[in-house]
């Protein structure tokens, strides 16, 4: 009989994603393939965000959201203010990845995901 690739091969094992090697070097071993992919989609979306938000704001348009646009006037500088959130915004990422809270990361991925394509589809018609 020949080895499933679902089951890992003979052992049962579980076979590892393509590219997962080069996660674990990120990422400690206590946290799964899947999980260290959606903190990375999280991770680069926050950078998306950051990027297209100082795009607005450097055309003049002001933050929409009420509570960043607090911290952007508190920080003294945009770019400030954008790196504290960010910083935050990535302390509960990696909460919700190391507590296995997954589904709550996922639905933020989705959320900045579409912001991101917003932001992006608002800055072309400009």
């Amino acid at each position: 009989m020949g080895t499933s690739i679902r089951s890992g091969g003979p052992q049962g094992g579980v076979v590892p994603a393509p590219g997962s090697e080069r996660l674990s070097i990120l990422f400690p071993q206590g946290v799964a393939t899947r999980p260290a992919w959606m903190l990375a989609q999280f991770a680069y979306l926050q950078l998306l965000d950051v990027l297209t938000t100082l795009a607005f704001l450097g055309s003049g348009v002001r933050e929409a959201n009420p509570l960043v646009q607090l911290v952007l006037v508190t920080a003294g500088s945009p770019v400030a203010g954008l790196i504290v959130l960010k910083v935050l915004a990535c302390a509960g990422g990696l909460y919700c990845a190391f507590s296995g809270r997954f589904r709550v990361l996922r639905c933020v991925n989705m959320f900045f995901a579409w912001l991101v394509v917003w932001n992006l589809i608002a800055l072309l018609g400009r």
